[in-house]
């Protein structure tokens, strides 16, 4: 998996909101979940190897009330990215 950047971020939270997932068919449902419930455990340790990576580089660049606001919006991202699964 490469960096995930904001750019990427903001794209994915936008997709979602335009995706509607109940259109797809049960068996659809079935084979994606099987699909990530095998590589989960995998994506998920990457996706908080890259998130650490970003706090730690938002800490160091910003002054407290930047980080809090950068932190919020990583947070909210990664909630976004879990919800997938």
């Amino acid at each position: 998996m490469d960096m995930l950047g904001e750019d990427t971020i903001e794209k994915l939270l936008k997709e979602k909101e335009t995706i509607v997932l109940p259109n797809v068919t049960k068996y659809a449902k079935n084979s994606i979940n099987e699909y990530f419930e095998n590589e989960k455990d995998e994506i998920l340790e990457e996706l908080n190897a890259i998130c650490k990576k970003k706090y730690d580089i938002i800490k160091e660049k910003y002054n407290a009330r930047q980080y809090s606001e950068k932190l919020l919006y990583f947070r909210r991202c990664k909630s976004f990215i879990f919800c997938l699964f």
